[in-house]
């Protein structure tokens, strides 16, 4: 598309089902700031949107609108990738995959290591700040940055009697 010549009909189609496809397979193993898909999709889009009869200068936030909102109608692909991971949380955890028990290991031991025992929505922001980096965690921070509640199942017990959470 940026060298030879194509019609606008076959880049949209090329942009969608074949570009966009290619990096959205990955998705569900990925853990990519909105950041790093922005430096991924600029060269795309400084191509490809000139191919579809569209100024490569066009405001992003029109790229990435609705269609009903008078934007191209992309999907950007670091919200592709946290609704991934939500549904995979959600189906991989409900089906008791090997995936759904790494995945309930994992957010025991976040957790654990914000010292809440059960809500996420009581885990404050400080101790999301200060933990270790995962995809439970960034799908936790899109969660709570969009205002969506995900309720859970997973819950530790103490290690030994008398053992108590100190924070809560």
């Amino acid at each position: 598309m940026r060298t030879g010549f194509i019609r606008r009909e076959e880049a949209w189609l090329a942009v969608h089902s074949t570009i966009l496809r290619f990096l959205a397979y990955s998705l569900p193993a990925l853990c990519l700031s909105r950041q790093q898909w922005d430096c991924i999709l600029s060269p795309i889009l400084r191509y490809c949107l000139p191919a579809m009869g569209v100024s490569r200068y066009f405001p992003r936030k029109l790229v990435f609108a609705s269609s009903s909102h008078f934007g191209l109608g992309f999907k950007h692909l670091h919200t592709m990738q946290e609704i991934a991971h939500i549904k995979d949380i959600i189906w991989h955890t409900f089906s008791d995959t090997l995936t759904g028990i790494l995945y309930k290991t994992s957010f025991k031991l976040m957790l654990l290591e914000c010292s809440i025992r059960t809500d996420i929505l009581l885990i404050p922001d400080w101790s999301i700040q200060l933990s270790t980096q995962s995809l439970i965690l960034d799908t936790i921070q899109f969660l709570r940055s969009h205002n969506i509640n995900l309720y859970h199942n997973v819950t530790f017990t103490p290690q030994r009697e008398n053992d108590a959470i100190i924070m809560q």
